[in-house]
Protein backbone atom coordinates (compact mmCIF):
# COMPACT_ATOMS: atom_id res chain seq x y z
CA UNK A 1 0.00 0.00 0.00
CA UNK A 2 2.10 3.13 -1.11
CA UNK A 3 1.61 6.39 0.69
CA UNK A 4 0.24 8.58 -2.03
CA UNK A 5 -2.94 5.94 -1.91
CA UNK A 6 -3.15 6.04 1.38
CA UNK A 7 -3.06 9.66 2.21
CA UNK A 8 -6.06 10.82 0.63
CA UNK A 9 -8.15 7.93 1.87
CA UNK A 10 -7.62 9.40 5.07
CA UNK A 11 -10.80 11.31 4.84
CA UNK A 12 -12.97 8.42 4.19
CA UNK A 13 -11.50 7.19 7.65
CA UNK A 14 -12.76 10.34 9.69
CA UNK A 15 -15.88 10.23 8.27
CA UNK A 16 -16.38 6.87 9.15
CA UNK A 17 -15.46 8.05 12.63
CA UNK A 18 -17.79 10.74 12.78
CA UNK A 19 -20.54 8.72 11.66
CA UNK A 20 -19.89 6.11 14.25
CA UNK A 21 -19.84 8.70 16.90
CA UNK A 22 -23.02 10.15 15.90
CA UNK A 23 -24.29 6.41 15.93
CA UNK A 24 -23.15 5.66 19.37
CA UNK A 25 -24.92 9.20 20.84
CA UNK A 26 -27.87 7.14 19.28
CA UNK A 27 -27.24 4.08 21.03
CA UNK A 28 -26.32 5.56 24.28
CA UNK A 29 -29.97 6.97 24.40
CA UNK A 30 -31.36 3.85 23.39
CA UNK A 31 -30.11 2.44 26.21
CA UNK A 32 -31.08 5.17 28.38
CA UNK A 33 -34.48 4.35 26.99
CA UNK A 34 -33.99 0.65 27.67
CA UNK A 35 -33.38 1.57 31.60
CA UNK A 36 -36.54 3.81 31.60
CA UNK A 37 -38.87 1.59 30.75
CA UNK A 38 -37.71 -1.82 31.45
CA UNK A 39 -35.14 -1.58 34.62
CA UNK A 40 -37.73 -2.93 36.77
CA UNK A 41 -39.26 -5.43 34.82
CA UNK A 42 -36.63 -7.34 32.54
CA UNK A 43 -33.87 -9.96 34.00
CA UNK A 44 -31.06 -8.93 35.12
CA UNK A 45 -29.05 -11.17 32.57
CA UNK A 46 -30.59 -9.08 29.92
CA UNK A 47 -29.71 -5.67 31.61
CA UNK A 48 -26.29 -6.58 32.08
CA UNK A 49 -26.14 -7.85 28.47
CA UNK A 50 -27.14 -4.58 27.72
CA UNK A 51 -24.71 -2.69 29.62
CA UNK A 52 -22.10 -4.68 28.42
CA UNK A 53 -22.81 -3.89 24.86
CA UNK A 54 -23.34 -0.19 25.66
CA UNK A 55 -19.84 -0.76 27.35
CA UNK A 56 -18.13 -2.01 24.53
CA UNK A 57 -20.09 0.54 22.58
CA UNK A 58 -18.36 3.39 24.51
CA UNK A 59 -14.47 1.66 24.35
CA UNK A 60 -14.27 0.60 20.49
CA UNK A 61 -15.83 4.19 19.55
CA UNK A 62 -13.15 6.05 22.22
CA UNK A 63 -10.25 3.86 20.06
CA UNK A 64 -11.82 4.72 17.09
CA UNK A 65 -11.56 8.26 17.86
CA UNK A 66 -8.00 7.79 19.32
CA UNK A 67 -6.54 6.10 16.24
CA UNK A 68 -8.05 9.14 13.50
CA UNK A 69 -6.74 11.73 16.15
CA UNK A 70 -2.90 9.91 15.96
CA UNK A 71 -3.27 9.44 12.27
CA UNK A 72 -4.46 13.19 11.30
CA UNK A 73 -2.89 14.88 14.20
CA UNK A 74 0.00 13.38 15.94
CA UNK A 75 1.71 11.86 13.56
CA UNK A 76 0.33 14.11 10.73
CA UNK A 77 3.18 13.67 7.72
CA UNK A 78 4.88 11.00 9.40
CA UNK A 79 5.00 8.54 6.60
CA UNK A 80 6.70 5.56 8.73
CA UNK A 81 3.94 6.32 11.68
CA UNK A 82 1.02 6.27 9.40
CA UNK A 83 1.41 3.24 7.57
CA UNK A 84 1.52 1.24 11.05
CA UNK A 85 -1.03 0.48 13.07
CA UNK A 86 -0.19 0.53 17.13
CA UNK A 87 -1.95 -2.12 20.15
CA UNK A 88 -4.92 0.33 20.53
CA UNK A 89 -6.11 -0.10 16.81
CA UNK A 90 -5.76 -3.39 16.86
CA UNK A 91 -7.73 -4.20 19.86
CA UNK A 92 -10.83 -2.50 17.92
CA UNK A 93 -11.24 -5.15 15.71
CA UNK A 94 -11.74 -7.68 18.73
CA UNK A 95 -14.47 -5.07 20.25
CA UNK A 96 -16.00 -4.88 16.91
CA UNK A 97 -16.35 -8.36 16.91
CA UNK A 98 -17.20 -9.52 20.18
CA UNK A 99 -20.01 -7.09 20.20
CA UNK A 100 -21.24 -8.15 16.70
CA UNK A 101 -21.08 -11.59 17.99
CA UNK A 102 -23.33 -10.45 21.06
CA UNK A 103 -26.33 -9.24 18.76
CA UNK A 104 -25.92 -12.54 17.22
CA UNK A 105 -26.33 -14.38 20.30
CA UNK A 106 -29.18 -12.08 21.17
CA UNK A 107 -30.94 -12.79 17.65
CA UNK A 108 -30.21 -16.87 18.12
CA UNK A 109 -31.81 -16.94 21.19
CA UNK A 110 -34.72 -15.32 19.83
CA UNK A 111 -34.69 -17.30 16.96
CA UNK A 112 -34.99 -20.63 18.92
CA UNK A 113 -37.95 -19.62 21.03
CA UNK A 114 -39.94 -18.25 17.82
CA UNK A 115 -39.09 -21.10 15.78
CA UNK A 116 -37.59 -24.00 17.60
CA UNK A 117 -36.18 -24.92 15.03
CA UNK A 118 -32.75 -26.98 15.95
CA UNK A 119 -31.72 -26.74 12.32
CA UNK A 120 -31.65 -23.22 11.24
CA UNK A 121 -30.59 -21.87 14.68
CA UNK A 122 -27.67 -24.67 14.83
CA UNK A 123 -26.79 -23.52 10.98
CA UNK A 124 -27.34 -19.33 12.55
CA UNK A 125 -25.11 -20.42 15.80
CA UNK A 126 -22.48 -21.77 13.77
CA UNK A 127 -22.16 -19.26 11.19
CA UNK A 128 -22.18 -16.68 14.38
CA UNK A 129 -19.10 -18.45 16.20
CA UNK A 130 -16.98 -18.92 12.62
CA UNK A 131 -17.27 -15.56 11.70
CA UNK A 132 -16.23 -14.34 15.74
CA UNK A 133 -13.12 -16.93 15.54
CA UNK A 134 -12.43 -15.73 12.00
CA UNK A 135 -12.44 -11.76 13.42
CA UNK A 136 -10.17 -13.11 16.24
CA UNK A 137 -7.70 -14.66 13.75
CA UNK A 138 -7.68 -11.17 12.09
CA UNK A 139 -7.08 -9.34 14.87
CA UNK A 140 -4.07 -11.73 15.74
CA UNK A 141 -2.68 -10.94 12.57
CA UNK A 142 -3.22 -7.47 12.84
CA UNK A 143 -0.18 -8.44 15.83
CA UNK A 144 1.73 -9.92 14.08
CA UNK A 145 1.96 -7.73 10.74
CA UNK A 146 1.25 -4.16 11.57
CA UNK A 147 2.20 -2.40 8.53
CA UNK A 148 -0.87 -1.39 5.89
CA UNK A 149 1.40 -2.68 3.68
CA UNK A 150 1.30 -6.48 5.38
CA UNK A 151 -2.78 -6.39 5.52
CA UNK A 152 -3.27 -8.60 2.31
CA UNK A 153 -2.46 -11.51 4.41
CA UNK A 154 -5.43 -10.92 6.26
CA UNK A 155 -7.70 -11.74 3.51
CA UNK A 156 -8.73 -15.15 3.22
CA UNK A 157 -9.35 -14.59 6.86
CA UNK A 158 -11.18 -11.21 6.70
CA UNK A 159 -13.46 -11.90 3.46
CA UNK A 160 -14.48 -15.53 5.22
CA UNK A 161 -15.40 -13.26 8.65
CA UNK A 162 -17.46 -10.52 6.54
CA UNK A 163 -19.15 -13.63 4.64
CA UNK A 164 -20.04 -15.66 7.36
CA UNK A 165 -21.56 -12.60 9.38
CA UNK A 166 -24.10 -11.54 6.20
CA UNK A 167 -25.10 -15.13 5.85
CA UNK A 168 -26.15 -14.94 9.42
CA UNK A 169 -27.85 -12.08 8.93
CA UNK A 170 -30.15 -13.16 5.87
CA UNK A 171 -30.68 -16.00 7.55
CA UNK A 172 -32.24 -14.63 10.43
CA UNK A 173 -34.31 -12.56 8.58
CA UNK A 174 -35.57 -14.77 6.42
CA UNK A 175 -36.55 -17.13 8.76
CA UNK A 176 -38.36 -14.85 10.89
CA UNK A 177 -40.17 -13.40 8.12
CA UNK A 178 -41.77 -16.55 6.62
CA UNK A 179 -42.45 -18.07 10.50
CA UNK A 180 -44.19 -14.37 10.90
CA UNK A 181 -45.87 -15.08 7.43
CA UNK A 182 -47.12 -18.23 8.41
CA UNK A 183 -48.85 -16.99 11.47
CA UNK A 184 -51.11 -14.35 9.05
CA UNK A 185 -54.45 -14.74 9.83
CA UNK A 186 -58.19 -13.14 8.90
CA UNK A 187 -57.75 -10.66 12.16
CA UNK A 188 -56.58 -7.25 11.06
CA UNK A 189 -55.69 -6.45 13.99
CA UNK A 190 -53.10 -9.49 14.57
CA UNK A 191 -51.75 -9.36 10.38
CA UNK A 192 -51.60 -5.45 11.59
CA UNK A 193 -48.85 -6.31 14.14
CA UNK A 194 -47.08 -9.38 12.25
CA UNK A 195 -46.85 -6.94 9.71
CA UNK A 196 -44.86 -4.62 11.70
CA UNK A 197 -42.95 -7.22 13.20
CA UNK A 198 -41.83 -8.27 9.85
CA UNK A 199 -40.82 -5.09 9.01
CA UNK A 200 -38.42 -4.92 12.03
CA UNK A 201 -37.03 -8.16 11.08
CA UNK A 202 -36.25 -6.89 7.16
CA UNK A 203 -34.87 -3.77 8.32
CA UNK A 204 -32.58 -4.58 10.82
CA UNK A 205 -31.44 -7.22 8.68
CA UNK A 206 -31.31 -5.80 5.26
CA UNK A 207 -28.94 -2.54 7.32
CA UNK A 208 -26.33 -4.87 9.05
CA UNK A 209 -26.31 -7.31 5.59
CA UNK A 210 -25.61 -4.54 3.30
CA UNK A 211 -23.48 -2.44 5.20
CA UNK A 212 -21.24 -6.23 5.46
CA UNK A 213 -21.48 -6.54 1.88
CA UNK A 214 -19.55 -2.74 1.05
CA UNK A 215 -17.04 -3.43 3.51
CA UNK A 216 -16.56 -6.73 1.66
CA UNK A 217 -17.25 -5.08 -1.81
CA UNK A 218 -14.57 -2.40 -0.70
CA UNK A 219 -11.85 -4.28 0.94
CA UNK A 220 -11.46 -6.63 -2.10
CA UNK A 221 -11.83 -4.59 -4.70
CA UNK A 222 -9.88 -1.23 -3.10
CA UNK A 223 -6.96 -3.25 -1.90
CA UNK A 224 -4.54 0.17 -1.78
CA UNK A 225 -6.28 2.12 0.56
CA UNK A 226 -8.99 2.66 3.64
CA UNK A 227 -12.00 3.13 2.23
CA UNK A 228 -13.25 0.41 4.03
CA UNK A 229 -12.64 1.10 7.51
CA UNK A 230 -15.04 4.08 6.36
CA UNK A 231 -17.59 1.77 6.73
CA UNK A 232 -15.92 -1.24 9.53
CA UNK A 233 -15.72 1.25 11.83
CA UNK A 234 -19.55 1.94 12.11
CA UNK A 235 -20.98 -1.59 11.50
CA UNK A 236 -21.13 -2.40 15.09
CA UNK A 237 -23.65 0.82 15.41
CA UNK A 238 -26.09 -1.12 13.26
CA UNK A 239 -25.79 -4.17 15.13
CA UNK A 240 -25.98 -2.60 18.80
CA UNK A 241 -28.61 -0.23 17.45
CA UNK A 242 -30.36 -3.02 16.30
CA UNK A 243 -30.92 -4.87 19.21
CA UNK A 244 -31.58 -2.41 21.88
CA UNK A 245 -34.35 -0.53 19.67
CA UNK A 246 -35.70 -4.07 19.13
CA UNK A 247 -36.15 -4.25 23.15
CA UNK A 248 -37.61 -0.99 23.74
CA UNK A 249 -39.68 -1.68 20.93
CA UNK A 250 -41.85 -4.22 22.85
CA UNK A 251 -44.19 -1.30 24.14
CA UNK A 252 -45.12 0.42 21.17
CA UNK A 253 -45.41 -3.24 19.42
CA UNK A 254 -48.18 -4.56 21.91
CA UNK A 255 -49.69 -1.18 21.73
CA UNK A 256 -50.75 -2.30 17.81
CA UNK A 257 -52.83 -5.29 19.06
CA UNK A 258 -56.02 -3.27 19.89
CA UNK A 259 -59.03 -4.59 21.20
CA UNK A 260 -58.66 -7.48 23.53
CA UNK A 261 -55.63 -7.29 26.39
CA UNK A 262 -54.62 -9.76 28.42
CA UNK A 263 -51.82 -9.57 31.13
CA UNK A 264 -49.37 -11.08 28.19
CA UNK A 265 -49.57 -7.36 26.57
CA UNK A 266 -48.32 -5.72 29.89
CA UNK A 267 -46.24 -8.14 31.64
CA UNK A 268 -43.32 -10.63 30.66
CA UNK A 269 -42.95 -14.28 29.72
CA UNK A 270 -41.68 -14.13 33.08
CA UNK A 271 -44.27 -12.67 34.95
CA UNK A 272 -46.42 -15.24 32.86
CA UNK A 273 -44.73 -18.22 34.29
CA UNK A 274 -45.66 -16.80 38.09
CA UNK A 275 -49.15 -15.92 38.18
CA UNK A 276 -52.36 -16.41 35.92
CA UNK A 277 -53.79 -15.20 33.25
CA UNK A 278 -56.90 -12.71 34.43
CA UNK A 279 -59.75 -12.63 31.83
CA UNK A 280 -60.73 -9.45 31.23
CA UNK A 281 -64.29 -7.80 31.92
CA UNK A 282 -66.90 -8.08 28.83
CA UNK A 283 -70.10 -8.66 27.72
CA UNK A 284 -71.14 -11.94 27.42
CA UNK A 285 -72.23 -13.44 24.16
CA UNK A 286 -73.59 -16.82 23.01
CA UNK A 287 -71.36 -17.68 20.48
CA UNK A 288 -67.71 -18.25 21.06
CA UNK A 289 -66.18 -15.00 19.30
CA UNK A 290 -64.68 -13.71 22.03
CA UNK A 291 -63.24 -17.17 23.43
CA UNK A 292 -61.71 -17.16 20.43
CA UNK A 293 -60.36 -13.82 19.88
CA UNK A 294 -59.30 -13.66 23.33
CA UNK A 295 -57.20 -16.85 22.63
CA UNK A 296 -56.09 -14.72 19.58
CA UNK A 297 -54.67 -12.15 21.75
CA UNK A 298 -52.74 -14.23 24.25
CA UNK A 299 -51.13 -15.81 21.02
CA UNK A 300 -50.08 -13.20 19.37
CA UNK A 301 -48.81 -11.41 22.77
CA UNK A 302 -46.96 -14.13 23.53
CA UNK A 303 -45.42 -13.82 19.67
CA UNK A 304 -44.37 -10.47 20.23
CA UNK A 305 -42.49 -11.54 23.45
CA UNK A 306 -40.94 -14.28 21.99
CA UNK A 307 -39.97 -12.35 19.11
CA UNK A 308 -38.93 -9.42 20.34
CA UNK A 309 -37.23 -10.50 23.77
Amino acid sequence: MTTTVLVPTMGALLIGVLISCALYGVTTFQTYLYFQQFATSDSRFLKYTVVFLWLLETVHTALAAAFVFRLQILDFGNFDEILVTHVSDDVTHGILACIIFLVHCFYIRRLWLFTHNIYVTGLVMVLALCHFGFEMVVMALIFIFPNFSQFHKTTPYFTTAMVMAVSADIIIAATMTIELRTKMAMDRKTNTLLSRLSAYVISTGVLTSAVDIIILSTFIAMPDNLVYLCFLNFVNNFYANSMIARLNARQSLRSTRGGVHTDTDVHSMNDLSSRPTRSVPVILRRDDKFSSDQDDGVEISKTVERHVV
